[in-house]
Formats: C-alpha cells, sequence, structure tokens
C-alpha cells in the first residue's frame, strides 16, 4: 500500500535521484559553511569542490531521468561493451557503437502505425536498421551510451524526442574520417 498518488509515485521514481544528489549536496555545504573547525581557504575551497560535484552529479541525473520513460513498448534494450541491443518480439538485433553510423529518431503520424517513437540506429552501409521503441525496458540507458560518440548531443537527441510525429530526426552522423583511433606508430587499426 502507497500513501502516495500513482503520478507523485512516478514523478519521484523518476527523478528521485537528481532530488537525492541535490539535497546530499545542500547538507554537505551547509555542514562546511557552518563548521567552525574549517577556516579561510580551506572552507571555501572545500565547499567550492563539493558543489562541483553536487551539480555534475545531479546534472547527469537529470538528463538520465528525462531520457527515462514507463516502459509500455515489448522489447529489452540491453547496452553492454560499447554494444546496444533489443530483443523484441517481432525484430531484434545489436550494433556495436564502432560501427554505428548514424543515430535517427522516427516517429508515424499514421492511424495504421503506433503514434511512439523509435531509435533508428543505422549500422555499416549494406547492414539493416536496428529500431528501438523509445519506450522498451532499457531504452533510458541509450542516450548515455551514445554519449560516448563523437559529436553527439544528448539535447539534440531530446528535442527530437518532443518533436511532433510524422519526421525522421537525424540527431547523430559518423563524420567521413577513420571510424577508429590509429594505433601509436601512425598505424590504423583494424
Amino acid at each position: 500500500m502507497s500513501f502516495l498518488r500513482p503520478e507523485a509515485q512516478r514523478a519521484l521514481t523518476r527523478w528521485g535521484e537528481t532530488a537525492i544528489y541535490a539535497l546530499v549536496t545542500a547538507a554537505a555545504l551547509w555542514w562546511i559553511v557552518a563548521d567552525s573547525a574549517l577556516a579561510g581557504p580551506w572552507r571555501w575551497g572545500l565547499a567550492g569542490l563539493v558543489l562541483i560535484a553536487g551539480l555534475l552529479l545531479s546534472r547527469s541525473a537529470a538528463l538520465s531521468a528525462l531520457g527515462r520513460r514507463e516502459a509500455s513498448a515489448p522489447g529489452v534494450v540491453n547496452v553492454d561493451e560499447r554494444r546496444v541491443a533489443y530483443l523484441g518480439p517481432y525484430q531484434g538485433g545489436f550494433v556495436s557503437l564502432d560501427e554505428l553510423q548514424a543515430i535517427e529518431i522516427w516517429s508515424a503520424d499514421d492511424a495504421h502505425f503506433r503514434q511512439e517513437a523509435e531509435w533508428v540506429l543505422r549500422g555499416p552501409a549494406g547492414e539493416g536498421a536496428l529500431i528501438i521503441p523509445v519506450s522498451a525496458l532499457g531504452s533510458e540507458r541509450l542516450i548515455d551510451a551514445f554519449a560516448a560518440l563523437p559529436g553527439f548531443s544528448p539535447a539534440r537527441a531530446f528535442a527530437a524526442l518532443a518533436a511532433p510525429p510524422g519526421e525522421t530526426i537525424t540527431i547523430w552522423r559518423r563524420s567521413a574520417g577513420p571510424a577508429r583511433p590509429a594505433l601509436a606508430g601512425g598505424a590504423a587499426a583494424h
């Protein structure tokens, strides 16, 4: 039995981590500033470090919360060792972040299709795309995984997820340069 309404429970589940980081940061700052044992520049230096760490953790948790949606689509997303896998009832597959060529958000504006947005992950040319419903279980981990890609913008991804249906929005595309970093001595990785 819960004393909270369902919408309050969902908000607490979604934003709870962000609130905890903010509260712990505020309590630590209060303790540092109020503690008379710390004096002079040590107090303010420590307060600055705690503030920066708290802001970074809160920002990370808030970005994660923005990407978190209630799992309503069938299937499961797994992110492991720079590899994204989707196991669904009708389709599935995997793609390595190192082989990923483009990331798109697609949403139908047709009564015959679901109105839910989908991630479209395009691998090497000639291979099909991996299509993942935005509300599949575990899909909130995708933006964190994609953040490792050069030039990926979480803000652009969130904006595309909020866009009206009926569009395909490319939110990231691999540059024309080498897909893998060069090894020491100038030899390219194979």
